[in-house]
Parts: C-alpha cells; sequence; structure tokens
C-alpha cells in the first residue's frame, strides 16, 4: 500500500475477506476520507487506540505517524484476524503497537462473537438475521479498566466494530473525561447499534455529554460539522445506512461563539453609533470560528477558548 504521508506499507491480506482486500488490492488503500483525516490528525509522540483493528491497515498507518515516542493498542477480537495482524506487525518490524486479542466492551468478561463467512469485516457481538453464524468465545474488557493508570495519555481512538460502539463508549468514559483533547473516528450505524441492543440517540447523547462536535466524514468531499438532526435523518435506523464520524471537542465553545456573533450582528444592525465596534467584534468571533473548522490549517488541534 502506497499512504500519502505515510508511504510504503507492506501487508498480508486475507484472500477470504472479499471486501476489505478487493479494495485495498485494486485501489491501494481502504476507506481515503477516513483514512486522510486519520493522518492528518496524527502526530509524533501521540497514543492511538485502534478497536476493531482488523489485519491492521490503520494500525500501521498510525505506528509509523507516532513514531518511537508514540504507541498504538490494537484490538481485534477475531482470531484469523488477529494472526494477520500479529503478522503484518512483525513485518513492518513495528515496536511501538500492542496487539491485543480481545473486544472492547462495557463489561469484563467473555462474550461471544458472531463470525460472517461473506464478510471478515462483519463479526458482531449479536446474532444477525443476514446470514447464518458461528461463534467464538472471545475476551471483553472495559478500555477504563484496561487503562486505568493511563487514562489522560490517550490521544485518539478509532471505533468500527459493527454496532458495538456504544458498550465501547460507556465502558470508556473515565477515558473520556481524563483526556479532553482526544480526537476520534467512530462509526455510527444505527440499525446495528440497534441490534446488538442499544441506540443512535444513547450513543450521540453520550458524545454530547462530552462535548464532541460531529463531523461526517462522508457526505461531503470535505468534511463538514452536522448536527443530530441531519443524522437521524440520513441514517434513520430503518435505511440501514452508516457512515463514519470524526469527533473533536469543542461543542460547548462553538456555540458560545455563534451566539455572540448574533449578538454583535444584531448590535451592528440596530446601533448605528456602535457599528465600528461591531464589525471589530464580528471580525474576531468569525476567525475564532474559521479555526475551528476542517478548513482551518490547525484542525483538528486547535483548542479555542472563550472567557465568559
Amino acid at each position: 500500500l502506497e499512504i500519502d504521508s505515510v508511504g510504503s506499507l507492506p501487508m498480508f491480506l486475507n484472500p477470504r475477506a472479499g471486501v476489505i482486500t478487493r479494495q485495498m488490492m485494486w485501489l491501494g488503500n481502504w476507506e481515503p476520507r477516513e483514512t486522510y483525516w486519520f493522518v492528518r490528525a496524527r502526530r509524533e509522540g501521540d497514543t492511538v487506540v485502534d478497536l476493531g483493528a482488523n489485519v491492521g491497515y490503520f494500525t500501521l498507518i498510525g505506528a509509523r505517524l507516532v513514531g518511537d515516542t508514540g504507541h498504538v493498542y490494537a484490538f481485534e477480537p477475531d482470531p484469523e484476524s488477529f494472526a494477520l495482524l500479529q503478522r503484518n506487525v512483525r513485518l513492518n518490524g513495528l515496536e511501538n503497537v500492542t496487539p491485543l486479542q480481545m473486544a472492547a466492551s462495557n463489561e469484563n468478561g467473555s462474550i461471544d462473537l458472531y463470525l460472517s463467512e461473506r464478510n471478515l469485516g462483519d463479526h458482531r457481538i449479536y446474532a444477525s438475521a443476514d446470514e447464518p453464524r458461528t461463534t467464538v468465545e472471545v475476551e471483553a474488557v472495559r478500555l477504563d479498566d484496561y487503562f486505568e493508570d493511563r487514562r489522560s495519555e490517550i490521544d485518539f481512538v478509532k471505533i468500527d466494530t459493527q454496532g458495538a460502539e456504544l458498550a465501547i463508549l460507556e465502558g470508556m468514559e473515565a477515558i473520556l473525561e481524563a483526556s479532553p483533547r482526544l480526537l476520534m473516528n467512530v462509526e455510527y450505524w444505527p440499525r446495528g447499534l440497534q441490534e446488538a441492543g442499544g441506540s443512535h440517540e444513547a450513543l450521540l447523547d453520550l458524545l454530547r455529554r462530552h462535548d464532541f462536535r460531529f463531523f461526517d466524514v462522508s457526505i461531503d468531499p470535505i468534511m463538514r460539522e452536522v448536527e443530530r438532526e441531519e443524522l437521524n435523518a440520513v441514517y434513520a435506523p430503518e435505511r440501514g445506512a452508516f457512515t463514519n464520524l470524526f469527533l473533536a471537542r469543542g461543542r460547548e465553545t462553538s456555540e458560545n461563539l455563534r451566539r455572540r456573533l448574533s449578538v454583535w450582528q444584531g448590535i451592528h444592525a440596530r446601533e448605528p453609533e456602535r457599528r465600528e465596534d461591531a464589525e471589530e467584534a464580528i471580525r474576531a468571533v468569525e476567525k475564532l470560528l474559521q479555526l475551528m473548522e476542517p478548513g482551518s490549517a490547525d484542525f483538528p488541534h486547535v483548542v479555542v477558548e472563550v472567557s465568559n
């Protein structure tokens, strides 16, 4: 594989994993938009957690980008995919990766993983009516427990787990509290969340409590922020559609700035004697809002603080 800003990545692929293997062989990458933002968000020295690592595509990219001072923890419960993940880590000589054959969840213990023969990237933690599935028992762990002494050290989390995303987030709320600059890429598949016993509304509520803004990677060529109303309309459970959300902190700050912008725009329109001050304030607020948008050179690492 050839990835911009990363270079050549030799990988073993599973010939039985038709969907993933075909795209990587034909196009030389997997999920190109998600890859672009994953690369842009990574910095040397970062700690990355890859949940649903499969054979290691994002794991290998992340390990190259974070360098010797960073680390990647790659969680993959499926024995077949995990074996290839380990081989790919060894093939690339990566000593900054910890492969873990376990699932992340909201409880510690053992769970059944329902295996798909049609798509080896579609294993699930629940039975599915789409195809008969064999099961394998796998270890599950709460991330808050696994990273108990390192909760504040995590910089990026990628979650692509076929509907288990809510359970995983419930098991890492202490990490969300301890890591104010944490960035995430989370698969958003309302039907899968529902079939796994959760709901998309509960997932969005949890993320909102932790001040995350939602950026839909799939809607437009340039990622843009979306509100939950749009997500609910486009990805309603009955439609079966899914996307990946890039998540960055700062919703409260963004809303505060937009309220201030509205106030100053009102002053500009109604109070001619204050128009010069209003114009200066409007320019300042608009500049801060621009820093928080994907088009900014500093996004997603910029942290805008607004005093009351």
